[in-house]
């Protein structure tokens, strides 16, 4: 099995590096961390560069990446600065790649554009006051009604709430399940 990095994966790795150095010194992380200020400036920077587009298929104005390419940007952003790392998470994996696996295609055509534009941020609503983040101890349902669910429960420390155009929020769809895993 092979686990060297491609050319373009390299490339990647080592444009990501450089962009990072010499725009986003780890100076910036500790002022934005002293400041208590949202990393804004480098989501836009992430947009510009087309980072916000690596992993959306083509067809929804993206780049049609790899998760591993996605991984590599990931990597590098979390030896600068952890934050814009866990933004990227927060909107790519639990957003887009939410929407990516499960939703309807009106969903995909309005979301997935925007996200890779990078002019919309995710959140994920899981952490709950009963359960912590342990999704198998999830209290709050989703009920549907109608095309769309009625949401009721309590969500607590949401990554990004503040900063959120939207959040993806897990929550039980059925309550009479073999295992714990289901209807969630």
């Amino acid at each position: 099995m092979e686990f060297d990095l491609n050319p373009e994966q390299q490339l990647l790795k080592e444009s990501v590096r450089r962009v990072l150095e010499k725009e986003f010194p780890k100076a910036y992380a500790r002022e934005m961390d002293e400041k208590g200020e949202f990393p804004f400036k480098l989501w836009h920077r992430m947009a510009e560069l087309g980072w916000t587009a690596l992993p959306i298929p083509k067809e929804y104005g993206g780049a049609g990446g790899t998760i591993l390419d996605m991984t590599i940007l990931v990597e590098e952003l979390s030896r600068w600065i952890t934050a814009g790392a866990l933004l990227y998470m927060e909107t790519l994996s639990f957003g887009a790649f939410s929407i990516i696996c499960h939703g309807n295609e009106e969903q995909k055509k309005f979301f997935l554009p925007a996200i890779a534009k990078g002019e919309i941020i995710f959140a994920l609503g899981l952490t709950e006051p009963s359960g912590g983040s342990d999704a198998l101890s999830l209290s709050s349902t989703a009920t549907p009604d109608g095309d769309e669910f009625v949401l009721n429960g309590e969500k607590i420390y949401i990554t990004m709430a503040h900063v959120a155009d939207y959040m993806i929020v897990v929550a039980r769809t059925e309550k009479k399940v073999q295992k714990r895993s289901q209807g969630i």
